[in-house]
């Protein structure tokens, strides 16, 4: 009873700090949105003073995260940005990462993953329902767990904690991967669509194979700087105008984005290091194109690259900030974790790059993947001091 009264508790904290689903469901209800941001700023109120106050030792991890909000702060500081927009990005996330942490302390990082990992099969369940009700309820390209180009960042939080809870072989894991898929396909997102199609190939080969956390690795911290960099600035894109245009059916512009960078990298160097701060949203780059080979606009847009969106808002700073725990992230797991859950959670992280190279979701779901391999790394490591246990007695 015990065990079943924290995980509604786990649940509860996870569907109210990380917004896992559209929160604009409750736009045409008031009380209802009053009441969720009410109850949101609540718990994470809690979960901070339960942190500070009951542990006091603040970990590495969470040190870090922050020096990234301070700078994120000062950002907008400078440039004259929003801080309630920044108030309201940052608490749910930074809350819910010590929540994460309390839980590894508390000796409860099982239940939590399995919380996880309930409800997001029963979230994904619920959007693989309503699809053909979506555009009716929400509008063109807005479905129940987010915006069609953000999709792939829910469903990899949940193949993550059901994989490692579950396991591979069972029958949820095999379920919420074909709705995902199927979601996706309905979305019709390119950058969705390459993300799960790599992880499908991935868990086709093997995620056993030992030399695969090692390539992640080098993929993850190597190569995809390398080529966020070559499609954004160099346009390496364009020499597979084939593949852009007759599979995945978007101009070499890919849908104006190119438009969108070039303007972007305009007003970024004139504010390299600190950038402009968080804006009340984050449609900041106003593009103007009238091009035989793209279709009119003249409308605001955000940064469609994640590097991009942040190099504006907050500079060079936080940027390198992110880097940096990006970085510890993946050394830690190749250094604690068992090939097959490394190898997971490794593939989960580049997946979630690849969206971000097209989209800017915000990148609270790579700390959340994080955070979450910390879950798997102290259930590994409790796993294994129970058989050392077991075998001296």
């Amino acid at each position: 009873m015990k065990i079943h009264k924290k995980l509604i508790i786990c649940s509860f904290v996870f569907l109210l700090l990380t917004r896992i689903f559209n929160y604009a469901i409750f736009d045409q209800f008031a009380l209802l949105k009053l009441v969720y941001a009410r109850s949101s700023q609540f718990v994470a109120l809690t979960v901070c003073f339960l942190y500070v106050f009951h542990y006091k030792k603040i970990s590495l991890s969470i040190i870090w995260v922050f020096i990234y909000t301070v700078v994120l702060f000062i950002a907008t500081i400078l440039g004259s940005g929003n801080y309630y927009s920044i108030i309201q990005r940052i608490y749910p996330l930074v809350s819910f990462l010590m929540f994460i942490e309390i839980q590894i302390k508390c000796g409860c990082a099982r239940i939590l993953m399995k919380a996880i990992a309930n409800v997001c099969f029963v979230l994904t369940l619920v959007e693989f329902m309503l699809l053909p009700l979506s555009e009716l309820y929400w509008g063109e390209y807005i479905y129940f767990l987010s915006g069609r180009n953000q999709m792939y960042i829910v469903f990899a939080i949940g193949l993550l904690s059901i994989c490692f809870y579950y396991g591979v072989h069972d029958i949820r894991y095999k379920l919420y991967l074909g709705m995902s898929i199927i979601c996706i396909l309905y979305g019709e997102s390119s950058s969705n669509l390459l993300a799960i199609t790599f992880f499908v190939l991935l868990a086709i080969v093997g995620f056993e194979r030992k030399c695969l956390r090692k390539i992640l690795s080098v993929a993850v911290l190597v190569l995809y700087p390398l080529l966020n960099m070559g499609i954004v600035i160099f346009r390496i894109h364009e020499h597979f105008a084939f593949f852009i245009e007759t599979i995945l059916h978007k101009n070499i512009t890919l849908t104006s984005r190119t438009y969108i960078w070039d303007t972007a990298l305009e007003l970024i160097k004139q504010s390299p290091f600190w950038g402009y701060g968080i804006a009340v949203t984050s449609n900041v780059f106003h593009v103007i194109a009238d091009r035989i080979d793209a279709p009119d606009i003249d409308a605001w847009y955000s940064g469609h690259n994640q590097y991009i969106q942040m190099l504006y808002e907050s500079g060079l700073v936080s940027l390198l900030l992110l880097i940096f725990l990006i970085t510890y992230g993946v050394k830690k797991l190749n250094r604690f974790m068992s090939n097959v859950d490394a190898s997971l959670t490794l593939t989960i992280i580049f997946s979630l790059l690849i969206v971000m190279v097209a989209e800017a979701p915000g990148w609270d779901s790579i700390f959340i993947v994080l955070f979450l391999s910390h879950l798997q790394i102290s259930c590994y490591e409790e796993r294994r001091l129970n058989c050392k246990y077991a075998d001296t007695t």
